[in-house]
């Protein structure tokens, strides 16, 4: 995929499949308890974001079954920035991974600008 990194904001070059998607690991402190999410975007004309906060076992491979959403936020239920309370779980990195993935929808008019996610203890 192809992005265009500003100083504040990524957009998608395109409209294909594979430059909708973002990724990007993310590292919490173990034992942390998620709280919330909150992610600040801009949806033009015709675009929308959609941001999950995930995880998997580091076994799971490629089993979709296995990846569970801890929070979300679509630009489709509000004015950015959005927060959304996130699932009770305890942050376990010996045995998950975590990540978010970002659906930046309709080319140039979706732009990510930032995510923040709270947590207690850890």
């Amino acid at each position: 995929a192809i992005y265009e990194k500003s100083f504040n904001q990524l957009n998608p070059v395109g409209t294909d499949a594979a430059s909708e998607r973002y990724y990007a690991p993310v590292v919490l402190p173990d034992g942390a308890t998620i709280t919330s999410m909150t992610v600040a975007f801009e949806a033009g004309s015709g675009a929308s974001v959609q941001a999950r906060l995930d995880f998997t076992p580091m076994a799971n491979g490629t089993n979709a079954a296995q990846i569970f959403k801890l929070a979300e936020v679509l630009s489709s239920a509000g004015a950015s920035p959005q927060t959304a309370n996130a699932f009770s779980h305890t942050v376990d990195n010996e045995v998950n991974v975590y990540f978010v993935v970002v659906d930046l929808i309709g080319g140039a008019g979706a732009k990510l600008r930032g995510i923040s996610i709270a947590y207690t203890g850890g």
